[in-house]
């Protein structure tokens, strides 16, 4: 590899990352989640991307969930449907940091709380 390139954001573009560490010698995740969006006037928004790692052997990206959200508000309801879509569809693995019903519920926290700190920086 050469180069990377990465694009500059444009304005109201929002994103985070939150990952939840169990209480182990390492610091790798148990779920870990990213998510981005654009924000227009009065709460809603638009391009929301949410990708969910650490929790199954890739990273899972769900986009029609991602476009059922596209110019809505990120309310407390709709941040809990998105994550539970979330949680119903990813088969997570059973390790050390957590066992696969475990980490079912822990995407379910954590999607939310990523989409619910999204709507809290707009």
């Amino acid at each position: 590899m050469t180069a990377v390139e990465v694009p500059v954001p444009g304005p109201g573009f929002k994103a985070v990352y939150m990952k939840y560490v169990t209480r182990s010698a390492e610091d790798r995740p148990c779920v870990g989640v990213f998510a981005s969006c654009r924000s227009f006037e009065r709460g809603s928004f638009v391009d929301v991307r949410v990708v969910v790692g650490a929790a199954a052997d890739t990273p899972q990206r769900f986009e029609d969930l991602e476009h059922a959200v596209d110019g809505a508000d990120l309310g407390p309801d709709v941040c809990a449907d998105v994550a539970d879509g979330y949680a119903a569809r990813i088969d997570p693995i059973s390790d050390l940091r957590g066992s696969a019903w475990y980490r079912t519920e822990m995407i379910r926290v954590w999607v939310r709380r990523a989409l619910a700190m999204l709507r809290e920086s707009a």
